[in-house]
């Protein structure tokens, strides 16, 4: 295991395209760790890049992008070993330490420059609204007027009368036949009325 193994992560509302921009050139890393050198030998364009580290240090370097949400997610790995030999303990945890203070700081700086003029807590990617589901009347839309106004509506109303023919208390069917028995009565008085009136226009005066 290397002796200064260092990972970082730091997110930054930034495109990962961007950000590969600034920190795939050694100008960042020199001003970050000036006494390590870094040579290239894997670009991965706008993922990243991985050195092989001189100087102070012999070992590897790697940087990685990964795009999340509205930014993207600076992972930063150094696997290197003293150029010098093994270091005492306490010498060996404060160079651990100066690298990583070092690191975080310069990309505190580089993500405050490149999210300069955004709001705090804003996306950097505009969100579509909602839908709303909420009626006209929770959304306050005024009603038609003029010639706008819906037509107004009539309304028929139909009372549809039934005879009932349920039973009677008693259980019994309903007498449909005494109407038809009250008719002929009727009709057979008005043929003995109709007689009489013949018999009275031929009798003799």
């Amino acid at each position: 295991m290397p002796e200064v193994d260092l990972a970082d992560d730091t997110f930054v509302v930034a495109p990962a395209e961007e950000l590969a921009a600034r920190l795939a050139g050694l100008a960042f890393w020199r001003t970050c760790w000036p006494a390590i050198e870094l040579s290239p030998y894997h670009d991965r364009g706008a993922e990243g890049m991985r050195w092989y580290a001189g100087g102070a240090l012999s070992g590897t370097a790697e940087l990685w992008l990964e795009p999340y949400r509205d930014g993207t997610v600076v992972h930063v790995f150094l696997r290197a070993d003293p150029a010098r030999g093994t270091s005492p303990p306490r010498r060996l945890a404060r160079l651990r330490r100066d690298y990583a203070v070092s690191l975080k700081t310069a990309l505190f700086a580089l993500k405050d420059e490149m999210e300069s003029g955004r709001a705090v807590g804003t996306s950097r990617i505009p969100i579509p609204a909602r839908p709303s589901t909420r009626g006209p009347d929770e959304l306050h839309i005024p009603a038609a007027t003029g010639a706008e106004a819906p037509a107004e509506v009539h309304t028929e109303v139909t009372t549809e009368v039934r005879i009932d023919e349920r039973p009677d208390a008693a259980g019994a069917a309903p007498d449909t036949g005494r109407a038809a028995k009250t008719a002929q009565v009727a009709e057979a008085g008005q043929d003995r009325d109709s007689a009489a009136t013949r018999r009275s226009a031929t009798r003799p005066a």
